[in-house]
């Protein structure tokens, strides 16, 4: 198991599947299914699985796990909220969004029961079911769990704590997405001022911050703010995110526009090239 662990984290999932089948199987021989070591090798392999994009091999396997620990040690365990996130994280990378609100939901209750309600692993919890809700375009509820995560942020950490910048960063998305642009300003410098105090400055948090800043700015006509935000904020993004095409892609749009409002027509056509040469 270990070694199929770091079999997984360089990349080689064929030879983890096999390490972890194995595993499996000798669980399975010398202590039976209802057993902990084999429910832990079980989700292991559903990790795999999921990392190595086969999310139905995945959704089975983290499902036997949690029915095997559910039936061992009872459901107010860890354990259970350990997996009820993995199948939440899962269903989410399958867009199917109510069954990741569903396990998101159980997993917050999961905690309040464990921790109690002022517990920052409660609020982050919230914080998760507000992303979800994001994702589902439900603002009016994302914005209450949102609101309600930095109320039990505020009860147990420093007012600087990058929870809270989380909280400050989602909210101002919300408030983007519904045109409350002064509310979104605030917050999106919040979370912006935070992340680069306390994060190290190749932080992916914090550029996500100067993205959504830069994009609020645009939409509230401060453009020549924004401009300089945004096109430094790409050049990074495609220098050490370029994974990320979808953010990429939406900050030369951004960017495009900028220049063109501004009149900066030569940069405008520049970004607008290579945005047609990012796409093929």
């Amino acid at each position: 198991n270990d070694y199929a662990i770091t079999k997984m984290n360089f990349g080689q999932n064929d030879i983890a599947e096999k390490l972890y089948t194995e595993a499996i199987d000798i669980a399975l021989s010398k202590y039976g299914e209802k057993n902990r070591n084999t429910a832990v090798f079980m989700n292991n392999l559903a990790l795999n699985f999921a990392d190595s994009g086969n999310p139905d091999e995945a959704e089975k396997y983290f499902k036997k796990s949690l029915s095997i620990i559910i039936e061992l040690l009872g459901e107010n365990r860890p354990e259970v909220g350990s997996a009820y996130n993995n199948l939440a994280y899962l269903y989410m990378n399958k867009n199917e969004l109510k069954l990741a609100e569903e396990y998101l939901h159980k997993s917050y209750e999961l905690k309040r029961t464990l921790k109690g309600e002022n517990h920052s692993d409660v609020g982050l919890a919230l914080n998760n079911l507000g992303v979800i809700n994001i994702k589902m375009k439900d603002y009016v509820k994302a914005e209450k769990y949102l609101l309600d995560a930095l109320k039990q942020y505020r009860k147990s950490l420093e007012p600087d704590h990058p929870y809270i910048a989380l909280s400050h960063y989602w909210l101002g998305k919300v408030y983007l997405e519904t045109e409350r642009f002064d509310k979104a300003e605030d917050l999106l410098r919040e979370s912006l001022k935070t992340r680069t105090k306390k994060l190290p400055g190749g932080n992916k948090d914090i550029w996500r911050s100067k993205t959504e800043l830069g994009i609020c700015l645009f939409k509230m006509k401060k453009h020549n703010e924004a401009e300089t935000l945004l096109p430094s904020t790409l050049e990074y993004y495609k220098t050490n995110f370029s994974e990320d095409s979808e953010q990429i892609s939406r900050l030369y749009d951004y960017t495009i526009k900028i220049y063109s409002i501004i009149g900066n027509k030569q940069k405008a056509d520049e970004y607008a090239a290579q945005l047609e040469s990012f796409s093929r």
